[in-house]
């Protein structure tokens, strides 16, 4: 952790990365809020499909990452990678905008 410190703070090094973990916390208060919420509100919005019903993100794991060839846990992977990215999209134009979401 003293590493990390000394290379985003003192040598201001980390490029991207250091841009990155700025835009998330600085609007942490919003990616936990819309972490909560977007499930719940997708949720809301279902649709039969055979005999199971389902929800938008529910259907975009098992049509898009269950199925990925190799270990079955690659799939769970790049769901939560793909969830994190487009929350990293968001919080990222934010801070471009200077827009953060305070207390």
């Amino acid at each position: 952790l003293a590493v990390l410190a000394w290379w985003f703070d003192l040598r201001q090094g980390g490029g991207a990365w250091r841009t990155l973990l700025v835009s998330f916390g600085r609007n942490a208060l919003l990616v936990f809020f819309l972490a909560g919420l977007v499930p719940r509100v997708l949720a809301l919005m279902r649709w039969q499909d055979g005999q199971a019903w389902l929800s938008p993100l529910p259907a975009l794991y098992q049509h898009g990452f269950a199925h990925l060839p190799g270990d079955p846990r690659l799939g769970s992977l790049a769901y939560a990678l793909f969830i994190f990215a487009a929350f990293a999209g968001l919080v990222r134009a934010l801070h471009e905008r200077r827009l953060y979401w305070t207390a």
